[in-house]
C-alpha cells in the first residue's frame, strides 16, 4: 500500500521526462529563438551547436543564451581572456579549442558548484 501512495508534492505536480531533441528539433529551437531576437544562425553554426548539445535540453538553453545574449565585442573580450589564461587557443580562423585534451567533455560532465566572476 505504501509504495502505491503518492506524496503531497507528487499529487500537486505532473512530472514529465524530457528526452533529447532530434537534430531537426534542435535546429528549429535555435532558429526560432534567434528569429524572435532579430538574429539568425548560419548552417555551420547550427552544426556546431548540434555537435556541442546533442539535443540535450539544458545544453540547448545554455548555448542559446550564450549565443544570443552577448554582442560580438563581449564574445571577443571573453575569448581574449580565456586565451590569456591559457584555457583555449585558436586552431583556425573563427574557431576555439581547449588547450587540454578532453577538457570540453570534462566540463560537460561537471556542473560548477560555485559561481565565478566574469569579465564584462
Amino acid at each position: 500500500m505504501l509504495t502505491k501512495s503518492k506524496s503531497y508534492a507528487e499529487r500537486l505536480f505532473h512530472y514529465q521526462t524530457l528526452a533529447n531533441l532530434t537534430r531537426e528539433q534542435t535546429d528549429e529551437v535555435f532558429m526560432q529563438t534567434a528569429a524572435k531576437n532579430g538574429r539568425t544562425f548560419t548552417t555551420d553554426a547550427l552544426g556546431v551547436l548540434w555537435e556541442q548539445t546533442k539535443g540535450y535540453p539544458y545544453f540547448i538553453q545554455a548555448y542559446g543564451a550564450a549565443a544570443l545574449g552577448k554582442t560580438t565585442t563581449q564574445i571577443s573580450n571573453t575569448r581574449q581572456i580565456l586565451m590569456a589564461h591559457g584555457l583555449i587557443y585558436s586552431p583556425s580562423f573563427g574557431r576555439a579549442a581547449f588547450t587540454v585534451p578532453g577538457m570540453g567533455d570534462f566540463i560537460r560532465r561537471h556542473e560548477p558548484t560555485t559561481e565565478f566572476p566574469h569579465a564584462e
